[in-house]
């Protein structure tokens, strides 16, 4: 599917805040999270005192954020990423009443930074770089209806912006950045209540609307829980979803791992957070890339959705505007699983069904040579391993092996020796097929092929989840050229051309019993 429309009706102001803030719990009887900075201090009742940080971003400031004021300033972590190119702020302290237990949950007021918390006080469209001070709200009561979020509703305030024009590597640009994170110290000042500042400056799993800046702020928090108490939140920051298995958080097992300094800590559970800590349903993110004729961009609204918190434009959110606006959001739609068709996770949809996927007899399989053709992202290597590798096929891929002519040499290899075997390529056309179908006759072998019958959109979909669900670190973005080129150059293998049978057609789906790799694959991610 190409996109979604919707037109919805958003209750009054007053029904997102129903629930006014409970007086503050005494300090001294309550265990409380807290996050701190050599940076600033402060004791009034809004910022708190100094944030304690876990040992891993327990690190001196940089110039850019370092004062000798006493008056708050927003310190900026480390940056997380293999680019570092995702930038925390942390301004007073946030933290000062979450418990550590789950009867209390964190709430939060999040918003999108330009086009909905400030604009460029000069009426122009991009702010001026040099300028410090080049801001105001957007509305002249924006500020108050912010500050009242925290003060009133007890809601953490949240900045979450994707900043494109500082991506890692442009050093020419870091001047701009420096004067950038001024500003946003400058705004912070304004706003006058402990928030959190998130940035992404790349391409990569961190930009809205994938979650990654959502996970370095919940590794922040989840780190403190852990420190304070080592057995509450263990299982909630690990190596994998998929795994389960916990990564303690201590400056040992950070060496063991191998964890980069700087970089983000392994992906956490949000199924879980939102279980233990955080109240979604009085939580909101406010943005104005909402996929509405006009807007730039949908990646809020999509990321409202990925976070599982309400959204509202800035109209909807700061004026009386309460009707949302018809929009589209871009690219493949994700859909709950309970909207997909049932599959079994141990045999794959497929048909025609005369013939079986599998051969019976072991000297079927020894003499069996499998052509795969699907575009990138389509799940071929995972269906390999699933369902062929247990059978003892080989696996021949031209990523591993770096040209045609390589692939051809090894599917000759394993056949002669006579073990069946997997071209696990995109074979996007008859060309390609005719030479491996020519060497399997040519061996008195049969050939058979697997066409993986997947759409455009979730091809794409499928990539980006890969890269930028945080779940794989060693998956690198597929250029979207190389998708495109083989839909435009796909040739539906046939019969004719020479297999052994009917080519089988595979209608994949997506199959994952762990609830956390299943949330973050129907997720947005571009």
């Amino acid at each position: 599917m190409d996109g979604e429309s919707s037109k919805s009706t958003v209750p009054a102001q007053e029904g997102r805040r129903r629930k006014a803030a409970p007086e503050p719990p005494s300090v001294t009887n309550q265990k409380r999270l807290r996050l701190d900075s050599s940076a600033s201090s402060s004791t009034s009742a809004d910022t708190g005192p100094s944030m304690k940080l876990a040992p891993i971003f327990n690190r001196a400031a940089t110039a850019a954020t370092a004062s000798a004021s006493s008056a708050p300033q927003l310190r900026w972590l480390p940056p997380f990423g293999p680019q570092s190119s995702c930038h925390v702020g942390i301004y007073g302290n946030p933290f000062p009443a979450l418990p550590l237990d789950s009867k209390k949950k964190l709430k939060a007021a999040i918003f999108d930074l330009d086009g909905t918390l400030v604009v460029p006080k000069s009426g122009k469209t991009h702010p001026e770089r040099k300028d410090e001070y080049d801001f105001k709200f957007i509305w002249s009561h924006s500020l108050r209806q912010v500050q009242d979020e925290h003060r009133i509703h007890g809601r953490l305030l949240i900045i979450v912006t994707n900043q494109g024009y500082f991506k890692p590597g442009m050093t020419a640009r870091q001047a701009d950045f420096k004067m950038w994170q001024a500003k946003q110290n400058n705004i912070g000042k304004a706003l006058d209540i402990p928030h959190v500042v998130l940035v992404a400056t790349a391409e990569d799993r961190f930009r809205k609307p994938a979650v990654g800046m959502w996970d370095a702020f919940w590794s922040i928090l989840l780190n403190q829980l852990h420190d304070q108490n080592p057995s509450s939140s263990s299982s909630l920051i690990e190596s994998g979803p998929s795994t389960a298995k916990a990564v303690k958080t201590s400056a040992a097992a950070k060496r063991k791992a191998k964890i980069p300094e700087g970089a983000l800590l392994p992906p956490v559970r949000l199924v879980d957070i939102e279980e233990q800590y955080f109240d979604a349903d009085e939580s909101f993110y406010v943005g104005d890339a909402a996929g509405r004729t006009g807007d730039h961009s949908d990646v809020d609204r999509k990321w409202a959705s990925n976070v599982g918190v309400k959204f509202f434009t800035p109209e909807q959110y700061f004026t009386d505007k309460k009707q949302d606006q018809p929009f589209r959001l871009s690219g493949w739609a994700p859909k709950r699983p309970v909207d997909e068709p049932v599959q079994s996770a141990s045999l794959p949809l497929f048909s025609p069904t005369s013939t079986p996927l599998i051969p019976a007899a072991q000297e079927e399989r020894d003499d069996d040579l499998i052509l795969f053709v699907g575009p990138p992202g389509a799940g071929k290597t995972e269906f390999y391993q699933r369902h062929l590798q247990p059978w003892g096929y080989e696996w021949v891929n031209q990523d591993t092996l770096h040209n045609f002519d390589a692939c051809k040499r090894a599917v000759k290899k394993h056949l002669e020796a006579g073990k069946g075997c997997v071209v696990d390529n995109t074979n996007r056309n008859k060309k390609t097929r005719a030479a491996y179908i020519a060497l399997a006759k040519e061996l008195n072998k049969q050939v058979r092929c697997f066409y993986f019958d997947v759409d455009q959109q979730r091809a794409f979909h499928n990539n980006a989840f890969r890269a930028n669900s945080g779940l794989d670190s060693g998956r690198s973005m597929i250029p979207p050229f190389a998708i495109q080129s083989y839909y435009k150059e796909r040739e539906i293998p046939t019969l004719d051309e020479g297999f052994s049978e009917e080519p089988k057609t595979l209608s994949w789906q997506f199959v994952e019993t762990d609830k956390e790799k299943t949330r973050r694959y129907y997720m947005h991610y571009a």
